[in-house]
Formats: C-alpha cells, structure tokens, sequence
C-alpha cells in the first residue's frame, strides 16, 4: 500500500481539537509563541488527556514525530510553506500557506499496535 497524506486543520488562532491519526485519537493543540516567532504543537491522548508531545515547535525541514518514535504513532508530521518549503509557519499564514501534513505508511499501523497504551516511565 502506498502512503496517504492528511493535511492538519490547522488555522492561524490558537485552537483545541480532537483528531484521528491511524485509529488512533489525539487531542492537538496549537498555539503561538510571540517571543520565539513560532507555533507549537501539544499532543495529548484524546482518551485520557494524558500529555504525550507538549509544545514541540512546528518546524519545517524535519518529521517532528520522529524523535517520539516509542510513542508508537505510526508516521510523520512534517511542516511545508506553499511557495517555500523552508519557511516557517508564520503568525499570518498557517492554515493557509503554510501546513502540518501527517503522512502514514499503512504497513506501519499494523507495527505500531504493540505501542498503544504504552506510559512513558516517571
């Protein structure tokens, strides 16, 4: 199977909403940053609002899922500027001309159920 690419809904306003990523639900997050110049995105368990990512920058030119690999969410985020894929989200233009997309290989998932219920330890 190939990979199938989902554009976050982001806007550019702060905002909280529930999301499924490959049958798994997540709570996002996003919010802007006016001293760093950036947004960032929270990640939380939609299940049991326990925090999973808190306030990860949204960056372009990285999967910034990649680092959370034990999480086992089985794909990448990554952050693309119509026009630019370097530029970064900027407080104007995200939802706009610049997007979070999350990208999943299918195979993947069926990797990844080991993962789910996983609690990071104290």
């Amino acid at each position: 199977m190939a990979e199938q690419v989902y554009k976050i809904p982001f806007t550019n306003t702060p905002q909280r909403f529930e999301i499924s990523l490959a049958g798994r639900d997540f709570i996002f997050i996003n919010r802007w940053f006016s001293g760093l110049g950036l947004w960032c995105l929270t990640m939380l368990d939609a299940a049991t609002e326990t925090p999973l990512i808190l306030n990860m920058p949204i960056v372009t030119g990285a999967d910034l899922l990649r680092q959370f690999r034990y999480l086992g969410i089985p794909g990448s985020l990554i952050s693309y500027t119509q026009g630019d894929e370097n530029a970064p989200a900027t407080l104007d233009n995200l939802g706009a001309d610049a997007n979070l997309y999350y990208i999943v290989d299918p195979e993947a998932v069926e990797q990844s159920i080991r993962f789910i219920g996983y609690v990071a330890p104290e």
